[in-house]
């Protein structure tokens, strides 16, 4: 019996994180204004996550240099609930009563 090929969940799990990205009424926004294409950027993300799991070796470049340059998530939350946040501080969304 050989290896296990895992490359299949990894797809799975993957595709279904950025299902429910695309679905959420806070990040969809934010993602699509980065993402015009999804099937290749779901390519890279595959790539990257077999190479972080399965040490694959299928990712190259630099992945966090293109996040780094561009807007953190944290500042689109922050800006989608229509807060600007100062150089050096932290988002932290209101806590709901009760919770």
């Amino acid at each position: 019996m050989g290896p296990i090929d895992l490359t299949p969940m990894i797809e799975r799990v993957v595709r279904t994180f950025y299902e429910r990205v695309r679905a959420d009424a806070l990040l969809a926004p934010i993602f699509a204004a980065k993402i015009d294409d999804w099937e290749p950027h779901l390519q890279r993300m595959f790539a990257l996550w077999s190479s972080v799991a399965l040490m694959s070796g299928r990712c190259h470049g630099q992945p966090m240099a293109k996040h780094m340059a561009a807007e953190s998530l944290e500042l689109g939350v922050a800006g989608a609930n229509g807060l600007l946040v100062p150089k050096g501080a932290r988002y932290r969304a209101a806590r709901k009563s009760g919770a």
